[in-house]
């Protein structure tokens, strides 16, 4: 399927933090370092507090925060490279983005998050077609059922035909408490620290 293998689910994000969890104490991320990718993207990591590198495979960046006492923790990732259409056929910035959307919604239900509720919005950055999404659900953790928020957008290179990066903050914390005060913050640092290279 179409683009199928650059998809990542509520699910997927939290699972790579777990499995990368013992990795991200290594050594702290550098708020003044910014991201430079072979598919035509740059970006920074957001910085309030403090950020550790988890795992990373070829076209993934992962940074997450350490993980407080009562199961409370955040991650953001990064996504980019190129989409592969099926045969190789032409599709418009619009049937991509549909892509993109139906297998967010398609993903979100299974696994061990629960009650996930989405919400998309289409609009420009700096040129570029982009689809922004909201998820929030229960997660089923050793700790008890902790809220999760899972923020993103995807946007399609202007200049680079079927390029694309992926860009994605979550936060977990437990049920019945608030969520972070600095999640707003850093999720727009992240997105609006986006640039596109030619």
């Amino acid at each position: 399927m179409l683009m199928r293998r650059f998809f990542i689910s509520v699910v997927m994000i939290l699972a790579i933090g777990l499995l990368s969890g013992c990795s991200m104490l290594k050594k702290k991320v550098n708020p003044q370092e910014e991201y430079s990718t072979d598919s035509g993207f740059s970006f920074r990591f957001p910085m309030s507090g403090e950020w550790y590198p988890g795992s990373s495979q070829v076209g993934l960046y992962l940074v997450g925060q350490k993980p407080q006492s009562d199961g409370t923790s955040k991650l953001a990732i990064v996504r980019h490279g190129p989409l592969h259409t099926p045969g190789g056929k032409e599709m418009t910035n619009r049937e991509m983005l549909d892509v993109f959307q139906k297998n967010i919604e398609r993903e979100a239900q299974g696994g061990r998050v629960s009650k996930v509720k989405s919400t998309f919005n289409r609009k420009k950055y700096s040129g570029a077609d982009c689809l922004y999404f909201e998820q929030s659900g229960e997660d089923s953790t050793p700790k008890g059922s902790m809220s999760m928020s899972n923020d993103g957008m995807v946007c399609l290179h202007p200049r680079r035909k079927y390029q694309f990066v992926w860009m994605a903050m979550s936060e977990r914390w437990p049920l019945g408490k608030s969520q972070g005060a600095n999640f707003s913050e850093d999720k727009k640092q992240f997105f609006n620290s986006l640039k596109f290279i030619d």
